[in-house]
């Protein structure tokens, strides 16, 4: 019980388009609580256009949050709804 402080670390590599992230959670008495690394693949917003236009898919509605505000260039997000082609 008690409060958690998360702490994050992430370095990007442009050339990869991976950002490596490692996650720290811990105890505000100072005990590590768990820890998470992992790597993620970072896609732009015109790569997802088209890898969804080119597998058949038509972009419905494009929101940058989950209150479906739609997606500009400061969104944090990239949601799609999105119908098959047929």
């Amino acid at each position: 019980r008690g409060n958690i402080v998360m702490k994050g670390y992430y370095k990007y590599k442009e050339e990869t388009e991976i950002n490596h992230i490692h996650w720290y959670f811990d105890r505000e008495d100072g005990g590590r609580l768990d820890e998470y690394e992992f790597d993620m693949r970072m896609i732009y917003p015109d790569t997802m256009d088209r890898v969804l236009s080119d597998s058949d898919f038509t972009i419905e509605e494009k929101w940058g949050d989950y209150d479906g505000e739609p997606f500009n260039e400061t969104s944090l997000l990239q949601l799609y709804i999105c119908s098959k082609r047929s």
